[in-house]
């Protein structure tokens, strides 16, 4: 809790190719970078192999920041980003 707000955190699964691409397009000491580097690798079974993906958690207003920027470098990543889960 912060000031008496409980802060909401966001999940967003992010296909590992486009998180490369996404983070390969930023400043490494970027904000941006900072909360994607965070983000926990995990797969799941599909088929006979695994889709793998990077776990993004944060802030509503980080997110629309992250959607903002990915609009403007990468836009093939939004449609991962507006798929979350609490």
């Amino acid at each position: 809790m912060v000031g008496g707000v409980t802060a909401v955190f966001l999940t967003v699964a992010i296909p590992l190719a486009h998180y490369d691409r996404f983070v390969g397009l930023l400043e490494p000491t970027s904000r941006a970078a900072e909360l994607l580097k965070n983000a926990c690798f995990f797969k799941e079974p599909k088929d006979h192999d695994f889709d793998r993906f990077m776990a993004v958690c944060c802030k509503e207003d980080e997110l629309d920041f992250l959607i903002e920027l990915a609009n403007r470098l990468y836009p093939d990543v939004v449609q991962f980003l507006s798929e979350t889960t609490q």
